[in-house]
């Protein structure tokens, strides 16, 4: 990652070049919002530069607005943990635990950090237009008031070739339904564990966390991903099936 500072802004600055010379009729560059270059090499080769934000138009612009966190105790260093958060333009009243990972770390100085810095929080203000995977149907308050700062565009719904190629199920039905062994259960009594979208973990790992939940003896639903590793566990005290 410390390439994108220091390596890689040279590669594609040498390939833009290149484009560029061979083909006078090019005119924009379009790159990702989490890149550190675009604002330099569009203003060399006087290009129009269009940052592509591929998540929610929310969170971009609570890294738009990271000084207002800052400046109210909420980001570098987190000090305020029970406050409400209700000063972002576009944005409606949430928590501190409702921000991104990135904006409650108590270690803001890492290599991610300062991309996210360099890439949204500067670079991308000076795009000349910002394009985004979202629908205005979804997010209008908070498209708007991006508008307002500069030119903001919803062009999503944007899926890889290969989701297209896939079928998807069109079934409701929950694949399992635990439901029913929930609600007899007193609430605030089981326990849910889930790894999110992205974590990825060995099997020995897994199999040692299994069985701490085991021997511990409380209720949970564990979620997995299939991509994580293939597994499954059945608890003997409550028969519950768990799958991957």
């Amino acid at each position: 990652m410390e390439c994108l500072f220091h390596v890689f802004s040279a590669h594609v600055d040498e390939i833009v070049g290149n484009l560029v010379k061979h083909d006078p009729t090019i005119s924009c560059l379009i790159a990702d919002s989490f890149h550190v270059w675009p604002l330099m090499i569009s203003k060399k080769y006087n290009l129009v530069n269009i940052s592509f934000w591929t998540e929610p138009a929310l969170i971009l612009n609570l890294y738009y607005h990271m000084d207002l966190l800052k400046k109210n105790g909420h980001y570098d260093p987190l000090d305020k943990n029970d406050d409400v958060i209700d000063y972002i333009p576009g944005v409606g009243s949430i928590k501190p635990t409702d921000l991104m990972s990135y904006l409650q770390a108590t270690n803001t100085k890492t290599v991610s950090h300062n991309i996210i810095r360099k890439a949204l929080f500067e670079d991308a203000k000076g795009a000349d237009i910002i394009i985004c995977n979202t629908i205005q149907e979804l997010e209008p308050h908070t498209i708007s008031t991006l508008n307002q700062m500069q030119p903001f565009y919803a062009i999503g719904p944007i899926f890889p070739n290969e989701f297209t190629q896939e079928l998807v199920s069109t079934s409701l039905w929950c694949e399992l339904d635990c439901t029913r062994w929930l609600d007899n259960k007193p609430p605030g009594s089981v326990l849910y564990v889930s790894f999110g979208s992205y974590a990825h973990t060995s099997k020995h790992d897994l199999e040692e966390i299994a069985c701490g939940l085991l021997q511990s003896g409380v209720d949970f639903v564990w979620a997995l991903r299939p991509d994580i590793v293939m597994f499954c566990l059945m608890d003997s005290k409550t028969k519950l099936k768990i799958m991957a």
